[in-house]
């Protein structure tokens, strides 16, 4: 790399992630507030576009797109529910909400509002979103008309038909793909009408689809071999980091050290493999065994479907899986003409694995994972699998070793932040390194291969490396070289197992996976079948897999909790407070609250509301922090009809390690106690304090339960439908070996594959939760696990859950309803903050009402 070259990279480095991005986006913000209204006009630049003649349609759709892409969520979804409630611009703000919760991935919803808009005036300004939500929501329906559209190209712009191609690609329905793509840059080299970004992505589709593999023959005794690259059809997902081809490197040095290979088809990979053969270390190579032709066939990873393969494929799979085209369905499984070798996979992002990727990969298994995170949510799923550790560390067999390495003050800093500003540093020559950049998603396999080896090639002739990255870290030590590894969070989910290697560990790991690989390829060379390979796999990581078995299970004991429980419960008795005399017969209905100082008023707006659309007699049972007696009596004197019973919390602590998001309080936490306090109660009905009561809960209390611990709204929101990211999430937290362990025991005792539920509105079954000491068996998830107190009902229940009608737990930034029966404003958009929400009017006339009685 000349120096320039350096330059140029290092400064869009700097750009995406230091200190001048931020600045950037602090006055894209302040420039770009595009319909944001002042007390006395209009926005300039919102006036201008109208003058100009554009709809308000298409200027909300763009701002939605360009607000959410710069992660002005809060703001937008303000904005977007104040122009769907005004009843003159209702149509425009439908179609602009539908956009932003398309591209929040809440696609029922969001075709909801499609519809309300209008199908025709959905489609037409906001295609991609509309036919992502239809996709998601009428797959059938939907796929019927993208073909009829794509098919009849004379009738819709090109604009309109990539964003179908978009979605259609998203959603992984591209059997035409190519007929698809190749008739629109027909029409758009014909006229040009794309934007700049659209036919970017054109262009890249085109690319991407040049090579179907066709050329790739099956040739008479041949064995075939995929060889991964890292593009897929979405080219912002395609990887940009050079990291990606060591790992390709690596995986191509196990199958080199078979000297009686000959690469053949004529290739540019196969020529180049020829080269690269006889850089294996002499002590590696394997020599003495029959001449077998090899031909090397290129495979997409994340695209693997966008190829034909010669029968009987072969490959090594190994790396991060699976990164999804637009976010959206996965391309898996692979061709039925390939035969996969799993060893060193992760899993980074959970959501990719479902009932259909589980049973595929439990037919490839067992699986050698990279980390121990992988090992644990494939065995959530039932697949078997191992820690094998990653292939880089075999990478050093195709590599010069480091003959310096520790015997000069040379020190090679790849991306490692400021960590190399240590004084055990100073005296040492440094060098700068990056492994990431936009051009690696231009490089051809070839290119990213040579461009790996000769990157790592480079640090070969310093002393010492240190940097963040992991596929710089164990590529370098498979070299010799002492490392330094400084990532940004050292309890990352992929670095159990590979963290703070010692060499006899590093070593272990490396000859591990030689030791597999050579005897898997010895065999698959030796042309044996598929079969006759996956039974001697199972045999050859049978140890493994039990080894894994024992380390998944076995657990460190839970610390003792700081709440003294008996001590607790009778307290329930005497903190007690019951005010309200009325005799109620069995068709009373008892709810629940939890509430501090902070939320007097609004429980007050909450307690009328469900009061006056309740027909039946109604018992509140309120969980208090920091209220008083005087305050007991107000709301009485308020409320009548109620009987209320107050229970006194505030000297209740959950430990130093609570973990509160910063829109809830420790009060939410009570309710978990509910089981204990309401011990004469077989069920009650819990309600969040930031809600507005539309419709008579009565109707909900006697939803029969059967034998499920709760009924609530199953959650659908990215980040928290799975208890697998919300382990994740709590865990970044902690130091290495602390969250190392909490995964494993949220793994090994909890169904975390299981559906997720809004707690905010829950009628619990209190029997059940006492017959199953709820609390005394789960107080440790909050204590230890730092799991907040929805979670928790989560992980208990383990999917033992019934999913109630959406309309009574309707979240305004989330949901789509014409009549909601509860109004729940989970999140951090509250009905008594500044910012407009839906319903917002409702339940601030109430609080008026409320405070004209005082």
């Amino acid at each position: 790399m000349t120096p320039k070259e350096f330059t140029e990279r290092a400064w869009k480095y700097v750009l995406k992630r230091g200190k001048v991005r931020r600045v950037t986006l602090r006055l894209n913000k302040l420039s770009e507030d595009l319909l944001l209204m002042g007390p006395d006009d209009l926005n300039a630049q919102l006036v201008r576009k109208l003058e100009l003649g554009k709809s308000l349609d298409d200027i909300l759709v763009a701002h939605v797109r360009e607000a959410y892409a710069k992660k002005q969520r809060i703001n937008t979804r303000a904005l977007l529910q104040r122009v769907y409630a005004s009843e003159g611009t209702r149509v425009a703000g439908a179609v602009a909400f539908g956009t932003f919760l398309s591209l929040d991935g809440l696609q029922a919803a969001a075709y909801g509002y499609f519809k309300e808009a209008g199908a025709d005036l959905s489609k037409k300004t906001a295609t991609y979103e509309y036919f992502d939500a239809y996709l998601t929501v009428s797959p059938k329906k939907a796929i019927a008309e993208v073909d009829a559209i794509l098919a009849d190209a004379d009738s819709y712009s090109n604009a309109f038909r990539l964003q179908v191609i978009r979605a259609a690609i998203k959603h992984q329905h591209t059997a035409d793909i190519r007929k698809w793509v190749s008739a629109l840059a027909a029409a758009e080299k014909k006229n040009k009408s794309l934007n700049e970004e659209q036919a970017f992505e054109l262009n890249w589709w085109v690319k991407m689809l040049a090579d179907d593999g066709s050329q790739a023959k099956n040739l008479p005794k041949t064995i075939n071999f995929a060889v991964m690259d890292y593009n897929m059809l979405d080219n912002a997902r395609s990887s940009s980091n050079r990291g990606d081809y060591v790992q390709t490197l690596a995986a191509l040095s196990n199958l080199l050290r078979f000297q009686n290979i000959e690469f053949v088809g004529g290739s540019k990979l196969a020529n180049y493999l020829k080269g690269l053969q006889p850089r294996i270390h002499k002590k590696r190579r394997i020599n003495g065994l029959a001449p077998v032709k090899v031909q090397p066939v290129e495979m997409h990873r994340d695209f693997s479907s966008g190829r034909v393969y010669p029968k009987n494929t072969w490959l090594i799979s190994n790396g991060w899986f699976m990164h999804r085209a637009y976010k959206g369905a996965v391309d898996f499984p692979y061709p039925e003409n390939v035969n996969p070798i799993m060893i060193s996979f992760h899993i980074q992002d959970a959501g990719v694995l479902n009932k259909e990727v589980a049973a595929h990969l439990k037919k490839l298994g067992p699986i050698g994972c990279r980390d121990w995170t992988t090992v644990y949510r494939l065995r959530d799923w039932g697949v078997p699998a191992f820690f094998s550790g990653c292939v880089t560390t075999t990478v050093g067999q195709v590599l010069p070793k480091a003959r310096l390495a520790g015997k000069i003050p040379k020190l090679a800093v790849v991306e490692a932040g400021t960590k190399w500003m240590q004084l055990k540093y100073l005296f040492m020559w440094k060098w700068w390194y990056i492994q990431i950049g936009d051009y690696v998603r231009d490089f051809t396999l070839v290119e990213g291969l040579e461009d790996a080896r000769k990157m790592l090639a480079k640090y070969a002739s310093y002393g010492k490396v240190i940097t963040k990255r992991l596929h710089c870290y164990l590529p370098a030590r498979s070299m010799g070289l002492p490392v330094e590894f400084v990532p940004s969070k050292r309890s990352d989910v992929r670095f159990e197992g590979l963290l703070d290697l010692d060499k006899e560990a590093f070593n272990k790991i490396r000859s591990g996976l030689e030791h597999k690989l050579e005897v898997i390829l010895g065999h698959i060379l030796d042309g044996k079948s598929y079969e006759e390979v996956m039974k001697l796999w199972a045999e050859l990581v049978a140890p493994d897999v039990a080894y894994a078995e024992e380390y998944c299970t076995k657990l460190e004991p839970i610390g003792k909790s700081a709440i003294d429980l008996p001590e607790t419960y009778k307290k329930f008795k005497s903190h007690v407070v019951e005010l309200g005399k009325n005799k109620f017969g069995k068709d009373a209905i008892n709810i629940a609250f939890a509430c501090d100082q902070n939320l007097q008023d609004e429980l007050a707006v909450v307690i009328a509301s469900v009061e006056r659309n309740t027909k039946r007699q109604i018992n509140a049972h309120i969980l208090t922090r920091g209220l008083k007696d005087d305050y007991f009596k107000k709301i009485h004197k308020l409320f009548p009809k109620i009987n209320f019973f107050f229970h006194d919390f505030s000297d209740i602590s959950y430990g130093s390690n609570v973990n509160l998001m910063k829109h809830i309080t420790v009060s939410t936490f009570d309710r978990l106690f509910l089981p204990r306090v309401l011990d004469k109660l077989d069920k009650v009905l819990y309600l969040d304090v930031d809600i507005l009561v539309r419709g008579d809960v009565g109707k909900l209390y006697d939803t029969k339960l059967g034998d499920k611990v709760f009924a609530g709204k199953k959650s659908e929101l990215d980040g928290w439908a799975s208890l697998i990211d919300v382990i994740t999430r709590v865990s970044l937290s902690l130091p290495p070996k602390k969250a190392w362990a909490l995964r494993r025991r949220a793994h090994a005792t909890g169904k975390l594959t299981a559906d997720t539920y809004n707690a905010g509105i829950l009628l619990m079954n209190l029997k059940k939760m006492r017959e199953e000491n709820f609390i005394e068996n789960n107080l440790y998830l909050v204590e230890e696990l730092r799991l907040n107190d929805q979670d928790v009902m989560n992980f208990y229940s383990a999917g033992r859950a019934l999913n109630l009608d959406g309309d009574w737990n309707y979240v305004p930034t989330q949901d789509y309803s014409k009549d909601p029966k509860i109004v729940h404003w989970a999140g951090p958009a509250k009905p008594w903050k500044p910012a407009f929400a839906l319903y917002k009017d409702e339940f601030q006339a109430i609080a008026k009402e409320l405070k004209a009685t005082k």
